[in-house]
């Protein structure tokens, strides 16, 4: 009789197979990570190598938005600032903003070149730590909000006094070009300091719609963008301007008037623009040096983001 060992005859086990292939997927997991860990580090070593920063550092306000002067020559502040609401604010993605109203002479009903307009609101926004975004714009906003565009977004250049700018010794990193300055009363001591204004041509985004309940209402709206010590009207040069790669740090700060009017039969609406431009003209030339001078000092984070590179 022959006994027969079955144990030795018995087929492999299913599971023999499932841990070989659990052994070379651990493998192939193995190799995966280690590929991908020495990516990071090279990666970050080529980024830290060309000086370009994919994160960009914050960079804070010198003083709040909210401490501009009530008088902007010949404006005045009417009623209380605008406080928004938490589900704005949360859209509007920034706790640090300004929504004021100012009057022409301190009187609502004063007359600009068409008759009626003496209200403008000034709305600003500032970012810093945020990612690169495009900017809320009415272009977008007020088509949402049920408004309807009536003329074609355009830039216009703004007649800003400039009597009493004179040209720097500092020169902006990114162009090569010298700032203008101008003295400025320090927000917090009142004393004169020197503000740097921005750089590149001033020029205001203007858009026009009109409300859907009623035709005959139009809102005018105009805005532009002060970012890493550069101007323009163009939301989307933002990112050119405040995330560029050679940048450690980056801000960027909205400045926008509107205004409301009733179009009258027969006339023009090429007058409101002319009416809306003039008192943009003449708000932005008393408001740009102390906005300037809350905003931060270009030159000095530029100076020390150079220091700290060479560290």
């Amino acid at each position: 009789m022959i006994i027969r060992d079955e144990r030795r005859e018995a087929p492999l086990p299913v599971y023999g197979a499932n841990y070989l292939f659990r052994r070379s997927a651990r493998v192939a997991y193995v190799v995966a990570f280690g590929t991908l860990f020495v990516g990071a580090f090279a990666f970050m070593g080529g980024v830290r190598y060309l000086n370009y920063y994919v994160v960009k550092e914050p960079v804070n306000l010198r003083s709040p938005l909210d401490t501009v002067p009530p008088v902007l020559g010949r404006w005045q502040k009417f009623g209380q600032d605008d406080r928004l609401s938490d589900a704005i604010v949360e859209e509007l993605g920034t706790k640090q903003y300004l929504s004021r109203l100012y009057a022409l002479d301190g009187k609502p009903l004063g007359e600009l070149p068409l008759p009626g307009i003496g209200v403008v609101e000034l709305h600003m926004a500032y970012y810093t730590g945020t990612i690169d975004d495009v900017p809320h714009i009415p272009d977008r906003c007020w088509n949402v909000a049920g408004f309807e565009q009536t003329k074609p977004t355009a830039d216009f250049p703004m007649n800003i006094d400039r009597s009493a700018w004179e040209r720097s010794e500092a020169v902006n990193r990114a162009t090569g070009i010298p700032y203008d300055t101008v003295l400025a009363p320090d927000p917090i001591t009142g004393r004169p300091t020197t503000a740097h204004m921005p750089i590149g041509d001033i020029e205001l985004r203007i858009t026009e719609f009109q409300s859907p309940k009623q035709s005959n209402q139009r809102l005018l709206g105009g805005y532009l963008f002060i970012a890493n010590g550069r101007i323009t009207p163009n939301p989307y040069d933002v990112r050119a301007l405040a995330f560029e790669r050679s940048e450690r740090f980056a801000y960027y700060c909205k400045v926008q008037f509107s205004m409301r009017y009733n179009a009258r039969e027969g006339e023009s609406d090429d007058a409101a623009i002319d009416s809306f431009r003039a008192a943009s003209d003449e708000l932005m030339s008393s408001l740009l040096p102390h906005l300037m001078t809350r905003l931060p000092d270009w030159p000095e984070v530029e100076r020390r983001s150079a220091e700290r590179s060479t560290d």
